[in-house]
């Protein structure tokens, strides 16, 4: 549901997305106005009736306790303790250190997006990931629904889909306060945690610098 505030606040349905010249667009049906009109991202003002976005309800699969924003949080804590751990060691992987400072000055991000663990593991291989990195996701037992946060290189990902440093997988029927992260890999390393509230379980890969395929049906440049 899309919250519209203007002359005649309102709600709208969301019934569908793409893109076209000038980037991302939704497909709304409006029953004031008719189905089938096109808007803009969140943020902007829709074209064809002036009202701006207020807010999205979103429904999720009754099983999904965990948040996107704790989801994100958790994993960026995660990556910039690896990466700080990296810098501090006496033997660094060469790939991780790369990374370091990048997402507090801007060169790398982090974006979400939740699937099934069938989905997420059949896709493993289409994505240009090294074979040892795919296998060690393959041979790791997770929950039905899974949180993938992905970090990606900003600039790669302004001009291509192909532009993923490294994932963590987060169950996604975990809560909140106490998040349960799967498994996850970085330029170098991958990493496991055998249960809730386990250390990190890590190994050497041989994944390098080299973005590959954002694993998320929907890509934003920006």
């Amino acid at each position: 549901m899309l919250l519209t505030e203007g002359p005649e606040r309102h709600a709208q349905v969301l019934i569908g997305y793409g893109s076209d010249d000038d980037g991302l667009f939704f497909v709304h049906h409006d029953d004031q106005a008719g189905p089938y009109l096109k808007t803009r991202r969140l943020g902007v003002t829709a074209k064809d009736d002036g009202d701006d976005w207020q807010a999205l309800v979103i429904p999720m699969p009754g099983k999904i306790f965990l948040s996107s924003e704790a989801a994100v949080q958790w994993a960026g804590r995660i990556i910039e303790e690896k990466i700080d751990q990296n810098g501090a060691s006496a033997d660094p992987v060469p790939q991780l250190a790369t990374l370091a400072g990048g997402l507090e000055d801007g060169r790398l991000r982090l974006r979400a997006y939740v699937t099934e663990v069938a989905d997420y593991k059949r896709g493993l291989r289409t994505r240009g990931l090294p074979e040892d990195v795919v296998l060690w996701h393959l041979g790791i037992s997770t929950s039905h629904w899974l949180w993938v946060v992905e970090l990606q290189l900003r600039e790669a990902a302004a001009i291509s889909s192909r532009c993923v440093l490294g994932e963590i997988v987060i169950d996604a029927t975990s809560d909140d306060p106490w998040p349960n992260p799967l498994f996850g890999n970085l330029p170098g390393l991958t990493m496991h945690w055998p249960s809730l509230g386990d250390d990190i379980m890590d190994a050497g890969s041989d994944q390098d610098e080299t973005p590959y395929l954002t694993g998320c049906a929907l890509h934003l440049c920006d």
